[in-house]
């Protein structure tokens, strides 16, 4: 090989490895939110929009945020590679709450998948360093909101996608 094809090669090879480096931080802190202000979103004015149109309305609400409480077990589960758990503001995890969907796993940022029949002790939310917040536990969530329009409810409704938790 020679000296302009090694040096195009080892160019490519730094170029390569900063995009994987950059594409794969860890995400970054968001603001701290209220429960209150999670969903404070106003109807967009036409029912029906155009694709363009949705994407700007959503354009306003979609942001990262933060939310900080206290996590417990749903009702019920729907997994596939995420799962959704209720966040309490309140220790006596009663009262406002918002849903906080996680991605499935067992390392940094993630949460375990239930089995059949799940228990409080089978609540394992792994925070940014790997460790374990169970039932009760109160954590910092950061995330991204997302919002939809339903035509056929006409109402707003809000998710937020976890990627950022810390244990407090």
């Amino acid at each position: 090989m020679g000296d302009s094809m090694r040096n195009v090669c080892v160019y490519l090879i730094v170029f390569l490895s900063c995009i994987i480096a950059f594409s794969c931080s860890p995400p970054k802190p968001a603001p701290l939110t209220s429960f209150a202000d999670f969903c404070k979103v106003k109807k967009p004015k036409k029912e029906r929009m155009m694709a363009r149109e949705e994407d700007k309305w959503k354009a306003q609400y979609e942001k990262r945020v933060a939310f900080e409480g206290y996590i417990a077990i749903p009702r019920s589960v729907y997994m596939t590679d995420t799962m959704s758990i209720p966040l309490f503001e309140n220790k006596s995890l009663k009262g406002e709450k918002i849903s906080a969907i996680f991605k499935i796993g067992t390392s940094s940022n993630k949460i375990k998948k239930f089995s059949k029949s799940f228990k409080k002790q089978d609540l394992k939310v792994f925070d940014k360093n790997g460790k374990i917040a169970g039932y009760g536990a109160k954590v910092r969530l950061h995330g991204k909101r997302t919002v939809y329009w339903s035509v056929v409810d006409k109402k707003v409704s809000c998710h937020f996608w976890v990627d950022l938790v810390e244990k407090k």
